[in-house]
């Protein structure tokens, strides 16, 4: 990722909204093909039943937007915890520097 531009993320943006690739896709193309064959041979005078209901969850589900106090949450929930995790690792390896020079200049 550091190494992609601005530009290439947003065609692969661009292309993945053209034609969708991963896991939730492939969900949906077992889904239909598995609402295929039960609809072959279901029940006369029987509804067909639809994709979505062979998929553990369905693409067509409509997400609940956030608002912005809950997206603050979150990040507040994951972000603040990781910055936390990191400054303490920095002083951790600050006073191990500061006592591997001690025990150098000790040495000497």
């Amino acid at each position: 990722m550091a190494t992609t531009s601005s530009r290439e993320l947003t065609e692969y943006r661009a292309l993945y909204e053209l034609e969708p690739w991963g896991e939730d896709r492939d969900d949906w193309r077992v889904g239909q093909l598995t609402a295929l064959v039960s609809n072959l041979f279901r029940e006369k005078g029987a509804k067909p039943r639809p994709a979505g209901d062979f998929m553990w969850v369905t693409l067509t589900a409509a997400k609940p937007k956030q608002s912005g106090q809950e997206i603050l949450d979150h990040l507040r929930a994951v972000a603040i915890p990781k910055r936390v995790v990191v400054q303490e690792r920095e002083k951790k390896k600050a006073k191990l520097e500061k006592l591997a020079k001690q025990r150098k200049e000790g040495k000497d």
